[in-house]
């Protein structure tokens, strides 16, 4: 695992979080239905590097890049409005 020293752990502010997962220019939405390949390979997209902080077990994203927030937070309140995904 690689420490960082540039990212503190948001529950207990550790320096020593270690990354044990990364993965790059992953779409940034997921279940959304696009209208062609070419709009679904162009969608935006967004890096997951995974960090573990040894000192309280927490494991956050330390690539997420709050821009997209709003709309995935808007994104999800809309599918819950969605026949198709509603429990009956």
């Amino acid at each position: 695992m690689n420490r960082l020293s540039n990212h503190n752990c948001p529950v207990c502010a550790s320096a020593d979080l270690e990354v044990f997962f990364e993965m790059l220019a992953v779409p940034v939405y997921c279940n959304l239905l696009w209208r062609s390949r070419q709009t679904a390979q162009n969608c935006p997209k967004g890096d997951i590097k995974l960090g573990f902080c040894p000192s309280c077990g927490f494991i956050s994203n330390l690539a997420f890049d709050p821009i997209y927030e709003q709309e995935i937070r808007q994104l999800c309140k809309n599918l819950g409005l969605t026949p198709e995904l509603m429990c009956v």
